[in-house]
């Protein structure tokens, strides 16, 4: 058996994160990996048994961070469930964990969709239950969620899209979702 070495690893791991970050999980390819990584393709089966290992040791950890945060989301140690005050800093350190990874496992891997659609029913239910009944008494049922994906695919484009000031991300994380989510009351006057 060869003997692994981390330089090696480190430079599969690089080359993956690319090209998935670039290409998706389902059109990434361990032949181009293997090239950036100055690799023969089967040399990468020495540290990862498939692709699908290797995408899932880049994403682990973000996994992880994304899971906490989903759960936080319904109930905290205490029992309650997180403010909505408090989600941009929660969802911005999932992030900032590792940036490629966070938005490799919301735009490109196989769960995408299924992060999202958790991410958009827990925004949906609490604007159902607390915000939505400040602004009026009815609302079409789809409104909820028509709000709440707009919510999740606007915080992912500003993480796609922030700068190296973290700060500033989370000044536009927070502004945005104040923007969305600070309904006007009906009989509320204008500043």
């Amino acid at each position: 058996m060869q003997v692994q070495k981390a330089e090696v690893r480190r430079r599969i791991v690089a080359a993956a994160t690319e090209e998935f970050y670039l290409h998706g999980y389902q059109k990434a390819s361990m032949r181009q990996i293997a090239t950036s990584a100055h690799l023969a393709t089967g040399n990468i089966y020495s540290y990862f048994k498939s692709k699908l290992e290797l995408f899932n040791s880049l994403i682990e950890e973000t996994l992880a961070g994304l899971n906490e945060f989903i759960s936080k989301l319904y109930k905290n140690p205490t029992g309650e469930s997180m403010s909505m005050d408090s989600m941009p800093d929660e969802i911005f350190n999932v992030f900032a964990m590792n940036r490629m990874a966070f938005l490799i496992l919301v735009e490109r891997s196989p769960d995408s969709t299924k992060f999202k659609s958790q991410l958009a029913e827990w925004i949906s239910e609490r604007l159902d239950a607390d915000y939505l009944p400040s602004v009026a008494t009815e609302w079409p049922p789809q409104l909820p969620n028509s709000i709440a994906w707009a919510i999740v695919e606007g915080i992912i484009n500003i993480l796609r899209s922030c700068s190296d000031d973290d700060e500033l991300t989370k000044a536009n994380l927070r502004l945005f979702l104040d923007i969305v989510i600070s309904l006007p009351k009906e009989n509320q006057e204008k500043p």
